[in-house]
């Protein structure tokens, strides 16, 4: 979250608005560092998530749902030991940075009545959730930073919880003399040098909505026209285009504030912090970042504007930005080992591969070995013992040929050592045939493994992604690497996505062992079976149960069995008895015969899950 103080400040009105005085019942945590808060306030049930995620931290009410592990973590338990059933009071920026602070009303196991902050510091690597009683000493919290040498901001129980310093003036703080102080040139440097809350973009709003040097009092007008009168002059005087340019920067320099802009700047710095409470309100998304309204400096350009998103509050845009978001770090997480050890053996497997086919090409001349060895015999009378090389003719094309020989060894000592090199050279060959064959299928195997992870969704199980890595060597625990026992390769699957469409039931596997186990071991013989022609994908599978399906019902399992690609895509179908396993291949890896193409748009016609 990578929002500046001003939409932290939005926000924050706004949850306060929305929860205030609400009771909480439940609290979960689905992520290490993600907790959930559900409260009951003004006849509502909502569901208020903390997340201090470095890569998507964020505050807002959410309707998304995610699963909780079997068992909470620590925190969580902290959390709901005093926060189960207490008020919420209210929440608020505190400090002068991205923090902001929730307030409890709980009671203790005496059922004394007691006081609980949480402090959401939303400042991307440095966010976290610190948990502390009312006089903010700190209970727990999501990331312990300890008092290591030169940190100022260090977080561990017992310890005093201490807003994050800033060097710079909070610009809620501001007041008239801070602007009074601005000397000239940049007024956007200026806020952005001087005061802490502002980001690059927010500061050049506030001096475009400002509007200072437009309908500005008379002094200042007579004194710009005097700049300008004499810049004319100088003008003239230049003929450089980078000297006017200079000459323009000098008078962007000289100008300050009068009194009367002050006050206007502090006026609308006012308006800026209660942005909620105008009819300018307007939370938004544009481009990737959400605003508590339309930044003009930004629509300025054709492309924002067709980003422009709005919504009715500030939750709804974070949930909608930083949701998405939150996903796909998950997601990305979560499938970091797999895509890792995925990549190292495939790597792995084309280095083998390329250092085979090079020592295949050293096995083409072969044949000349052999040839010598046959023609050193033939000719044995010729040589003696010492010769280092014997003339020869070539009985298969009339040619001479010289053959080199070593004076050391007997001339069947010399023909022995060529057919030795030529049988050597033979095995070597065929071995590496084998070998190069055995990769080939297996880097095709990766593929379709690299095409199941990329597919993986936030709540999907991975075990038997990991199984097929074990079974192929990509990963391995301690106990493997005692054992030289490969993983099954039939490991139990999961159940395939199953879809219902006109009387048909459609299964769709995630992954490979999935694809097998439903192609071999749930489809029928004469089941339509369906994949991607020529490519790498899911197996789909309509169950007939003795009847015939329509081309519809085909058209619409291939658009399911195409859901993974962008564009219209060839589909092959044809009965499951043409199916065949692939000789020597992996699981889902098979091979097919009488098959029939369809051409389809991609669909994964999710309102027909069962």
């Amino acid at each position: 979250m990578s929002c500046d103080l001003f939409a932290l400040n939005a926000l924050a009105n706004e949850l306060n608005s929305a929860l205030e005085g609400g009771r909480v019942d439940k609290i979960t945590q689905p992520e290490v560092d993600e907790v959930r808060f559900f409260v009951r306030s003004k006849g509502k049930n909502q569901c208020l998530v903390v997340s201090c995620n470095s890569q998507a931290p964020r505050l807002h009410i959410t309707q998304n749902k995610k699963q909780n592990p079997v068992n909470a973590p620590s925190l969580c338990m902290l959390l709901r030991k005093h926060l189960v059933g207490s008020k919420l009071d209210n929440i608020k920026i505190f400090g002068q940075d991205r923090t902001i602070c929730l307030s409890f009303t709980g009671k203790t196991e005496m059922q004394d009545i007691a006081q609980y902050k949480i402090y959401v510091e939303l400042m991307n690597r440095y966010s976290n959730i610190v948990f502390t009683d009312g006089k903010n000493i700190i209970l727990d919290s999501a990331k312990r930073l300890p008092l290591d040498e030169g940190r100022e901001h260090a977080i561990f129980r017992g310890l005093l919880y201490e807003p994050v310093k800033q060097p710079k003036t909070c610009v809620f703080f501001a007041q008239k003399s801070d602007f009074e102080n601005f000397s000239g040139g940049s007024l956007e440097d200026y806020i952005m040098s001087t005061f802490s809350g502002f980001s690059r973009i927010t500061a050049k709003e506030f001096v475009a909505k400002a509007k200072l040097y437009e309908n500005i009092d008379t002094p200042f007008d007579d004194h710009k026209k005097s700049i300008s009168e004499s810049l004319d002059e100088q003008i003239k005087k230049i003929s450089k285009p980078s000297q006017i340019q200079t000459k323009i920067n000098l008078e962007e320099q000289e100008k300050t504030l009068s009194e009367e802009q002050v006050k206007k700047v502090v006026e609308l710095l006012s308006i800026f912090e209660n942005i909620t409470k105008t009819n300018d309100y307007s939370p938004c998304i544009i481009g990737s970042e959400v605003y508590p309204f339309p930044y003009t400096t930004l629509l300025a350009k054709e492309k924002q504007k067709s980003e422009l998103r709005t919504f009715a509050t500030m939750s709804e845009a974070f949930d909608v930005q930083y949701g998405n978001m939150d996903n796909e770090v998950r997601i990305k997480a979560k499938i970091k080992h797999l895509a890792t050890a995925t990549k190292r053996i495939r790597e792995r497997t084309q280095r083998h591969t390329n250092s085979n086919l090079e020592k295949l090409a050293e096995c083409e001349n072969m044949d000349l070995l052999r040839l010598y060895g046959e023609l050193i015999v033939s000719n044995i009378y010729k040589i003696k013992r010492g010769d280092k090389s014997v003339t020869v003719e070539n009985y298969y094309n009339g040619e001479k040929l010289e053959i080199l020989l070593d004076e050391k060894l007997t001339p069947a000592q010399n023909s022995n050592a060529y057919y030795s090199r030529y049988n050597k050279l033979k095995r070597t060959q065929e071995f590496l045939e084998k070998k190069t064959f055995e990769d080939k299928i297996l880097l095709s195997y990766i593929s379709t493994i690299e095409d199941s992870i990329a597919q993986i969704k936030l709540n999907d199980n991975i075990e038997e992604i990991e199984n097929e890595l074990k079974a192929i060597g990509a990963i391995t625990t301690k106990k493997e690497k005692q054992s030289t026992k490969r993983a099954d390769k039939h490991t139990k699957a999961q159940p395939p996505i199953q879809y219902k469409y006109e009387g048909f039931t459609i299964l769709k596997g995630k992954n490979n062992i999935q694809n097998d186990n439903l192609t071999f071991k749930i489809a029928s013989t004469h089941d339509i079976w369906l994949h991607l022609k020529n490519a790498h994908g899911t197996h789909c599978v309509i169950l007939c149960e003795g009847k015939k399906p329509q081309q519809d019902v085909i058209k619409f399992a291939a658009e399911i069995t195409a859901s993974s690609e962008s564009a219209s895509i060839e589909v092959d179908f044809t009965e499951r008895k043409n199916v065949k396993r692939m000789p020597q291949g992996h699981p889902g890896q098979v091979t097919y015969t009488d098959f029939k193409t369809i051409i389809v748009e991609p669909n994964e016609h999710c309102d027909f899950l069962v």
